[in-house]
């Protein structure tokens, strides 16, 4: 008979005085992993807040190793049980991989750093991993840190682990070392709960539960799901907008050929006007190049590169828009909006670098509000981003590009949210793009199953670009 490791009943959770939880039920056995996919960001943050004692439970019961917990006991309980992991990660930065291990377990001054170190080699070569306990945690990349915060949950005795949205900042290499560690782990008596949306929730779960509008609405065999139910169940959301079929234009808007550079070789293609191109990489390295490349930072040691058939000089320190090609980074709403600016004002940059005198007359902005009015619902544009759900700011973030129109837009990893209906907005805004002549590149570690997008699809792996067509 399975032994049960958690269980939560009815449970009704608050934030900000709404209920956003309300009817959450699902059982997690020992040595089991449950993967748990919720239809919007705001309910799984909520769940997760709650498994890190940051929000209380309103109602309902929760079970630890088949006990019930008292509501005054649950904090403490929680604790003492679930050790949460996210993106990016609770470590401590400022102190080195063997103080983030141990000084949980040894809280005191007294315990000597010769100590920290030997307990830390010894339980990294336990699991075959050969860090430097002395290094800070700042100079490790996320996937470190998780395996470090594995560990971690190991060495304070945490039964339940809980993996949350970590999967978007990892490659499908990294993915691999972590849920091998995972798999360890469980046999050692651990339990796990992946709380996102990605394919890897089907390939590594025992069982999977949906949630949706704050409410389980079923628990499933991975393989019972098809991807098209999920979509069919949870992508409702959708822009008042009407679609015109995009026509791609036999009309090069980029083209690299034969380009080599520290890290990339023989990179060779052609995007033409209003054509996705979809990157899945492997590696950071290589990625990076190819961003610092497309961003003018960096030279090449040889090949070309044209912009609407104008040879790009390399390195430049202009803004790589005045060049035509726009950027939508990794987490948008942390990188590209400013804070202290209304939802007018961040989306009329970079437009405002373009039209002379663009703050100084009324008619721009009122142009601006006019072009977007059928995307934004104009009560929002004044308001700070801080008071302005995620769907609106995510809209404002490419209908600055629709204002602008750069020849070429580079999109970072843009569905490593785990919301679908944020993710419907910008399979959406990447289709209007393409519509008004804009050339898409997707750069992304993964490429998630319910993603519509079509285009040319390319690996880039260990510095080399690969059609996914090519034998």
């Amino acid at each position: 008979m399975k032994e049960e490791s958690f269980r939560i009943e009815n449970a009704i959770m608050n934030r900000n005085g709404h209920a956003l939880l309300k009817k959450v039920n699902f059982q997690l056995f020992s040595q089991e992993i449950i993967g748990l996919i919720f239809n919007n960001s705001d309910e799984k943050n909520t769940l997760i807040k709650f498994l890190m004692c940051e929000l209380p439970l309103h109602y309902g019961r929760i079970y630890i190793k088949d006990t019930l917990i008292h509501p005054f006991d649950l904090p403490e309980a929680l604790k003492k049980s679930v050790y949460v992991i996210t993106s990016p990660t609770s470590l401590c930065k400022q102190l080195s991989i063997q103080e983030n291990l141990y000084y949980s377990v040894f809280p005191s001054l007294f315990i000597s750093k010769r100590k920290f170190s030997k307990k830390a080699l010894v339980l990294m070569e336990e699991f075959g991993f050969h860090f430097d306990p002395n290094s800070p945690i700042s100079q490790l990349t996320p996937c470190e840190c998780c395996i470090i915060e594995l560990l971690k949950a190991h060495a304070l005795n945490n039964s339940i682990i809980v993996l949350a949205d970590i999967i978007g900042a990892l490659t499908p290499n990294e993915i691999h070392i972590v849920f091998d560690l995972v798999a360890k782990l469980k046999h050692l008596g651990h339990s796990f709960i992946l709380i996102g949306y990605e394919t890897v929730l089907f390939e590594y779960a025992n069982t999977i539960a949906l949630i949706q509008d704050g409410c389980t609405i079923g628990i499933f065999n991975p393989s019972e799901i098809k991807p098209e139910y999920l979509h069919k169940l949870f992508c409702k959301y959708s822009l008042p907008i009407e679609y015109k079929n995009a026509t791609v234009l036999s009309e090069p808007m980029l083209s690299f050929d034969d380009i080599y550079s520290d890290t990339l070789q023989n990179i060779s293609f052609s995007l033409n006007r209003g054509e996705v191109m979809k990157i899945i990489y492997s590696d950071d390295d290589s990625a990076q190049d190819l961003i610092r490349i497309l961003k003018g930072n960096t030279s090449i040691i040889s090949g070309t590169i044209r912009i609407n058939k104008k040879i790009y000089k390399l390195p430049h320190n202009n803004n790589s828009f005045e060049h035509g090609i726009g950027f939508i980074e990794d987490n948008p709403l942390t990188t590209m909006l400013f804070k202290n600016l209304t939802v007018l004002e961040n989306m009329c940059y970079p437009l405002s670098s373009k039209v002379s005198g663009f703050w100084m007359q009324n008619k721009y902005k009122k142009s601006v509000i006019k072009s977007t009015s059928h995307l934004i619902n104009p009560k929002y544009l004044n308001l700070s981003i801080s008071k302005v759900p995620q769907d609106i700011l995510y809209i404002s973030i490419y209908a600055k590009w629709l204002l602008f129109l750069p020849k070429v837009l580079i999109c970072i990893n843009p569905f490593s949210i785990s919301d679908y209906q944020i993710n419907q907005v910008i399979n959406q805004m990447i289709l209007l793009l393409t519509q008004k002549g804009v050339s898409i590149i997707i750069i992304s570690s993964t490429w998630p199953s319910l993603c519509t997008i079509e285009g040319k699809l390319y690996y880039l792996t260990q510095g080399k670009l690969v059609d996914h067509e090519t034998p």
